[in-house]
């Protein structure tokens, strides 16, 4: 709410390994120096996709985030719809990769993640494309590629756990489940 600050967060659980961390960088450092472009590796967040988003209404309005690319990463994402998100969040930044493909790929997989899950999404880029995706996996409004614009339209609330959701792999205390370090 306005005069709050700060009323919840998310730390990224899946840092870009050679990208936001570098794995065992003495060994990778043998091959090319450039490993120190990454000058400090990020840590990852041990917490769940899960905030919530307190509305005008008072109600409260539980929002799944999954950064970037763990849009891809089922376990991370899943695991928001199961601590009760009822809409995802997708905020990422696509201008390393420039006029390539990449940003439409990107949405295209918050598409099938809004399928699997049974959840909209709003994918937010700040110079990539944006947009709103239904459960259906339908994008209603989209922004261009490197275009200023604004999206607005209304997104359906869901509860419903989806097979993929409830019989998954990578569930909190599965074998499944990887680390980044």
């Amino acid at each position: 709410m306005p005069g709050e600050g700060i009323v919840d967060r998310y730390v990224k659980q899946r840092p870009v390994p050679f990208a936001e961390y570098i794995p065992y960088r003495d060994f990778f450092r043998f091959f090319s120096d450039k490993v120190d472009l990454v000058t400090t590796d990020f840590a990852k967040g041990e917490e769940s996709g899960l905030v919530t988003v307190p509305l005008a209404s008072g109600d409260d309005l539980p929002v799944g985030i999954g950064i970037c690319f763990e849009v891809v990463i089922d376990d991370v994402m899943r695991q928001s719809v199961l601590d009760g998100a009822q809409i995802m969040a997708v905020p990422t930044n696509n201008a390393t990769f420039g006029l390539t493909d990449e940003s439409e790929q990107q949405l295209a997989a918050s598409r099938v993640k809004a399928i699997e899950l049974g959840r909209p999404i709003v994918h937010i880029s700040t110079v990539g494309v944006s947009g709103l995706v239904s459960p259906d996996g339908s994008v209603t409004e989209k922004t261009e590629l490197f275009t200023a614009g604004l999206i607005s339209g209304e997104i359906p609330r869901r509860t419903e756990i989806t097979p993929a959701v409830r019989w998954g792999f990578g569930r909190k205390g599965s074998p499944w489940l990887g680390s980044p370090h």
